[in-house]
């Protein structure tokens, strides 16, 4: 721990109480909720806390950061860090240098422009905890090896966590381990190697406690006897909390007028790479949004005595959203889209969850005892999910409760 003198311990606390500085990384609300679930559970009344909230997604709206930053307000951070656009900086950085040139370090590290970013905002020598999701991206490992020292508390990021990709093994990562350390770039590298930091990680926090998936079932340390701490309750605590305090009169009975709801879960019509390195076409976007039309149009023949709720993703664009509204204005949940997903899964108007790739069909399901299903079997869906990604979407919703719902027939 740090107690001496700086910006953090200016601020009229009492000298005698001991300094902690922790840092927070998220890139959802949800992350957000899952970590100050953490922090509060990590605070202590004799200590003096510094905390930093780190934006640490690229492909994020305007809007979706502001709402991030509004969840944020229910706890005291010192400062809230927008980190996007060094990570913009360098995605199309990282895409125009030749091929063999990322992996060396040196005046060549562009890896060193996020770090210089994260020094000058952060603004602190030392940190003593780091609580971010289980998946390590890069920027996760930039900002676990910017501060080397810093104990590590990892939390979900959502269903991905529970999927049984192959994270280790891949020969292309495999290789690009080996030129990073040929190159000495020790942060790549241990992206591509899939470093742990086993020895660092001093908590391991789960909503569903569900061990298969790739990403979470790596950080289990058996040997040592270091499992996960459910936080499912005091998750559920802290989200009703900041209901109360932001959207204290959220209901959808004024969508549904007393019929029971279907909720609607999109994912990102454009996949991630397609957003942060071109603009979709406006052809592009209306051929997602007439075969999203398609899937409509079946549930509300499933369902023809429930009401259909569309809850937009996070990341969807300004352009989809605008064309989604002209399309289905009053399906769309309009203001109430801001709030957290799970948020809305308490209203007693919903009766079923859908969609095809969200996380909030694994929450409705564990957390709130909602009846959920996915669908992967509609023509070529807004996500045109590859074939082989099928199976393993499968398993993880039937794993955890999700049923699969058959609008072909």
């Amino acid at each position: 721990m740090v107690n001496s003198n700086d910006e953090c311990k200016s601020k009229g606390v009492d000298k005698r109480k001991m300094l902690i500085r922790r840092i927070v990384s998220v890139t959802s609300q949800l992350q957000l909720i899952l970590a100050l679930t953490c922090l509060k559970l990590n605070t202590r009344k004799d200590v003096y806390y510094c905390d930093y909230l780190l934006i640490s997604s690229g492909h994020l709206t305007d809007d979706t950061v502001e709402n991030i930053k509004k969840v944020a307000g229910v706890w005291d951070f010192h400062s809230v860090i927008d980190s996007r656009s060094s990570i913009d900086e360098f995605n199309m950085a990282w895409k125009k240098q030749p091929r063999l040139r990322r992996f060396i370090g040196g005046k060549y590290d562009i890896t060193a422009r996020i770090v210089d970013s994260l020094k000058k905002t952060v603004n602190e020598k030392l940190i003593d905890q780091i609580y971010l999701r289980y998946k390590f991206n890069l920027t996760e490992h930039i900002l676990l090896n910017l501060f080397p020292k810093a104990d590590v508390f990892i939390f979900e990021d959502g269903a991905g966590d529970y999927k049984t990709d192959i994270v280790l093994g891949n020969k292309r990562r495999m290789v690009s381990s080996v030129l990073c350390r040929i190159g000495n770039n020790s942060i790549l590298g241990k992206f591509y190697r899939n470093e742990l930091y086993s020895t660092r990680i001093k908590g391991r926090y789960e909503l569903i406690s569900d061990y298969a998936g790739t990403h979470k079932s790596q950080h289990i340390i058996e040997e040592n006897g270091k499992g996960f701490t459910n936080i499912k309750i005091p998750f559920l605590q802290m989200l009703e909390n900041i209901r109360k305090k932001f959207w204290p009169n959220i209901a959808l009975s004024s969508y549904c007028h007393g019929s029971p709801v279907v909720l609607l879960l999109l994912h990102p019509f454009m996949k991630s790479s397609e957003v942060g390195y071109a603009k979709p076409s406006t052809f592009e976007i209306e051929e997602r949004v007439e075969l999203f039309n398609g899937v409509y149009c079946r549930l509300k023949n499933k369902f023809p005595c429930h009401k259909i709720l569309i809850k937009t993703h996070p990341s969807t664009s300004p352009e989809i959203l605008a064309l989604l509204t002209q399309r289905f204005e009053h399906s769309l949940l309009g203001n109430l889209n801001e709030a957290p997903t799970e948020i809305l899964f308490s209203d007693p108007n919903v009766e079923f969850v859908v969609s095809s790739s969200s996380s909030g069909m694994i929450y409705a399901v564990n957390l709130f005892d909602k009846k959920a299903y996915f669908i992967l079997n509609v023509d070529d869906y807004i996500n045109q999910v590859p074939e082989q990604d099928m199976a393993v979407l499968r398993d993880l919703c039937l794993r955890l409760g999700v049923e699969e719902l058959d609008l072909q027939n």
